[in-house]
């Protein structure tokens, strides 16, 4: 009975000591993973190097995270985005598959994927994970944006408008989707259509990003049917709107866009600016520039209607 006791006793003592080193190398694994914060203000910057076509700066600096292999959803929709952004589709989808397989299906997840795979040109494998996402309850109108954002980026504006009065009733009340779609069709010299899409967008429930995406999508329209100075004014006020933001608004993807269609519309208009404006202009454009930001054509074509545009009257104090 003594012996009985005391083999329980030593059993007892053993698994005390397995579970404690188990712990111990949880504990030890979980440090060597960044948590989903760090992570992501870790990543964060990649996307930045990529947008400046600075891509080996961006490979190395997420290479580090991969190895580590991040524990969470989060994590790994965007190591997926950010290998599509850098043309590896392959890598994404490796990711993704990991991902799945360990629980960390998310409709982040699968909106990382679409978003890769339309980075890559890979358009009918994007909608393949749309309809994967769809039938698991995993779909929503980002994917969506996604698909059309890739197929605007290499001019196929007719498949654009096909997704779009494709899409579930539900999705065609998303702003972001009606601004792609009214893009399209400005795109496709349907200027009609493109400022009734985009006003529509404007009534929905949309970020100030989105209205004025879709502000700038009308300006333009504006401009191709002959009317620049009020382009200009619509442009011009958005343009202050923005400026009152953090940092003036210069970070915002939608930036540089925003004030070459200021600077075509005053041009155009012939509407005359002080030396100080034509001169800031000039400044934001070469730093959007040298930056690798925005559509070059469209850059260098702003800095060259700069100047034309005619100068204002100095005024004298009495």
């Amino acid at each position: 009975m003594q012996r009985k006791t005391k083999w329980k006793m030593r059993a007892l003592a053993e698994a005390r000591v397995r579970r404690e080193a188990e712990r111990r190398e949880k504990k030890f694994r979980a440090a060597q993973k960044p948590s989903p914060e760090s992570l992501i203000r870790g990543l964060k910057p990649a996307i930045g190097l990529i947008d400046a076509n600075r891509f080996d700066e961006a490979r190395d600096m997420v290479a580090d995270f991969l190895e580590r292999r991040p524990g969470s959803a989060a994590g790994h929709s965007l190591l997926i985005r950010i290998h599509g952004m850098l043309g590896e589709a392959e890598l994404s989808e490796h990711l993704f598959e990991y991902a799945k397989g360990n629980g960390m299906g998310s409709r982040d997840l699968y909106g990382a994927m679409v978003d890769a795979y339309s980075s890559c040109r890979e358009f009918g494998k994007a909608q393949a994970v749309i309809a994967e996402a769809e039938a698991c309850g995993l779909g929503c109108a980002k994917n969506y944006a996604h698909l059309m954002a890739g197929l605007y980026g290499e001019g196929r504006y007719e498949d654009v408008e096909r997704v779009y009065l494709s899409l579930p009733i539900s999705y065609k009340s998303k702003a972001a989707l009606n601004i792609k779609y009214a893009d399209a069709l400005r795109k496709m010299k349907r200027y009609g259509e493109a400022k009734e899409a985009a006003e529509f967008s404007i009534s929905l429930r949309s970020t100030l990003a989105e209205k004025t995406k879709a502000r700038i999508i009308i300006g333009y329209c504006e401009m191709c049917l002959g009317n620049p100075e009020k382009a200009y004014k619509l442009l011009r006020e958005e343009y202050e709107k923005v400026s009152r933001l953090e940092d003036g608004g210069f970070s915002q993807r939608f930036f540089p866009r925003l004030l070459c269609g200021v600077v075509f519309a005053c041009s155009k208009a012939g509407i005359p600016q002080p030396d100080s404006t034509a001169e800031q202009w000039r400044r934001l454009l070469e730093r959007i520039q040298e930056e690798g930001r925005g559509n070059a054509g469209d850059i260098g074509a702003a800095l060259m209607r700069l100047r034309h545009i005619p100068a204002a009257p100095a005024q004298h104090e009495l």
